[in-house]
């Protein structure tokens, strides 16, 4: 059974994620930039592109709504707003 979770990440935000196994990264709206400790290249996704994902960090920033899935999902996201000085 496919597990995934939907997460939405806006203009003034970073994702910063743990993930324990591989995942499938989609773009299900707006445009996100990723880099990963296990790829040495920066990947930019737009709405209905997909992306995979080993096992490790991935650091996201952009606008819009993110998927990940798989069949074992082992994720811990974290979220780190750019705004500062916010109530």
């Amino acid at each position: 059974m496919e597990r995934y979770l939907r997460l939405q990440l806006h203009a003034d935000e970073l994702l910063l994620a743990r993930l324990g196994r591989d995942a499938q990264l989609s773009c299900e709206s707006g445009q996100l930039w990723l880099a990963s400790n296990r790829n040495n290249k920066d990947i930019v996704l737009n709405a209905g592109e997909q992306h995979a994902i080993g096992a490790g960090h991935v650091l996201i920033e952009g606008q819009g709504e993110l998927r990940f899935s798989g069949e074992e999902l082992d994720i811990r996201p974290y979220y780190q707003s750019l705004m500062r000085n916010q109530r």
